[in-house]
């Protein structure tokens, strides 16, 4: 058979193979996902005096307990902050005493008349 007609019906059988697998794949993965539902919007209805105001008791308490977490929130991160800060000071404070150290092998170098040095690995 000629090489031409063999790359030929080769690259054919290929692309068909390819397009069926693909086909495939989209049955089997859209197959399995769930379908969207419809989104409910409640409607205020008016409701009997005893009824409201149980509604704001329940109001009330989800509002308090919203506070008490958004406080909760705002003490740790009070807390992250000072922490992040102390990391800074400690961390500048090393800074200066690094700088401070080459400071004084640099005039150490320089008492002894060292001009060049040579570093090797």
């Amino acid at each position: 058979m000629n090489p031409y007609w063999r790359e030929t019906i080769s690259f054919i059988s290929g692309t068909f193979l390819g397009a069926g697998a693909m086909l495939w794949l989209m049955v089997e993965v859209y197959e399995g996902q769930p379908k969207p539902q419809p989104v409910v919007i409640d409607r205020l209805v008016p409701r009997e005096p005893a009824n409201i105001e149980e509604q704001i008791k329940e109001l009330n308490a989800k509002v308090e307990a919203h506070y008490i977490q958004q406080m909760t929130r705002q003490k740790e991160v009070r807390f992250k902050t000072e922490k992040l800060e102390l990391a800074k000071q400690v961390h500048d404070t090393q800074l200066v005493a690094a700088q401070d150290g080459a400071d004084h092998i640099r005039q150490m170098v320089k008492d002894l008349g060292v001009t060049k040095m040579r570093v090797t690995p």
